[in-house]
């Protein structure tokens, strides 16, 4: 085994807390010695216990998104001191841990969820260290003797468990004539036009076609501080789209998220806008719905949770595609594709799934045994695999 003892740690965020519970769990199903750090709590942070797991051999620190990456001592980082080997789980964006690439700890890797984001830490972070390539995992609820609500029984058509992006105003480009106008429409149709790629491919086109020389710091700056803003008009834009165009089948529709409204298009009866819920319930709710929908947070080429968590709950995932995808699951058997350029389609398909109850079952059953391999205890097991001492 290449793992022989772990520390984890988590308290920020509920849903990294739910993941790394599902990763201590597979780390008790493995025999692996471990100790929780809890920033929360720091009753959980006992230096001696640390200094004596990290002294011995083969141990690893695990962490999502940075969490306890800056943990110091009296000398400074301690990790850095220890040089114990750090693994750290980035489920977001990279644009979004700029600070911790401008100086980081020699003995850290990364793993990520998209192969584009191994891509973009190496090119704009020069990252040399190992990047490991883990999409996200699922996990089911409410699942008794390997039995699930049945299709037929559940009251939900569409469920959506997620935030749509606020409404911001685009931020202004003063280093551009125009205020960054022509930036921010030009790349909006193109991302439009070139819906497979990540949205750093379609700054950087946009800076070989439209900036003089392509300057390198401009560049960088429109991609790190700009582009955020730009990706948040089109993912409101693409994800209020899809949820229009569900509406207008009549289905009953669940969303259980934040920002959802819509001032120029008013929701419809048929869509039922609630509070967020925890990780638990989500997969509880999932398991209530006849399908799952997923709009991926714009990861080209990898997965969030959303997708494996609809498949092991019973429900018929509709997603969009990407390649990672398209290599693991087949659409119309274990799982309903769509595209973001195509909603015509999207509504004709979530028709036909609706109006014929037999097939849709069996292409959620044909989900939930294909997700059998997308678990997090799977992701444990491959990241032990992986992890050469």
């Amino acid at each position: 085994m290449a793992i022989h003892k772990m520390i984890v740690i988590k308290g920020i965020n509920e849903a990294l807390d739910y993941f790394m519970d599902q990763i201590i769990l597979a780390i008790e199903g493995a025999n692996i010695k471990y100790h929780v750090i809890d920033v929360a709590d720091k009753n959980s942070y006992d230096k001696k216990l640390l200094d004596t797991f990290i002294s011995e051999d083969k141990c690893i620190v695990f962490m999502f998104n940075n969490i306890g990456l800056s943990l110091e001592d009296e000398n400074g980082n301690y990790w850095k001191n220890k040089e114990v080997r750090l693994l750290n789980f980035l489920v977001d964006h990279p644009w979004n841990f700029k600070e911790y690439f401008e100086n980081p700890i020699e003995n850290m890797e990364i793993i990520v969820l998209d192969r584009y984001h191994k891509e973009f830490i190496e090119k704009y972070y020069g990252f040399q260290n190992k990047i490991y390539f883990i999409p996200n995992g699922g996990n089911s609820a409410g699942i008794i003797n390997d039995k699930y609500i049945p299709y037929s029984e559940r009251k939900i058509d569409i469920f959506y468990g997620g935030s749509c992006q606020p409404e911001v105003p685009l931020k202004p480009i003063m280093e551009l004539e125009d205020k960054g106008y022509a930036f921010y429409n030009i790349c909006f149709q193109l991302q439009m036009e070139y819906i497979e790629l990540p949205i750093e491919k379609i700054i950087e086109q946009y800076c070989v076609h439209f900036l003089e020389d392509n300057d390198k710091s401009l560049r960088e700056k429109l991609i790190f501080e700009y582009g955020p803003y730009l990706l948040n008009m089109i993912r409101r834009y693409t994800k209020l789209n899809i949820m229009h165009t569900l509406e207008s089948t009549g289905a009953c529709i669940h969303i259980y998220g934040k920002n959802w409204e819509d001032k120029e298009r008013p929701w419809n009866s048929n869509v039922k806008i609630h509070e967020r819920v925890t990780s638990e319930q989500c997969l509880e709710l999932i398991g209530q719905s006849k399908i799952s929908l997923n709009c991926m947070p714009w990861f080209k080429d990898g997965s969030s949770e959303r997708v494996f968590n609809s498949m092991l709950n019973g429900a018929v995932c509709l997603t969009d595609i990407n390649p990672y995808l398209s290599e693991n699951f087949k659409n119309g058997e274990d799982i309903v594709f769509y595209s973001i350029n195509d909603l015509k389609a999207l509504k004709e398909n979530v028709v036909w799934l609706l109006e014929n109850p037999q097939i849709s079952s069996q292409i959620a059953e044909n989900g939930y045994m294909s997700a059998q391999n997308h678990t997090w205890s799977n992701r444990f097991e491959l990241l032990n695999s992986l992890i050469d001492f």
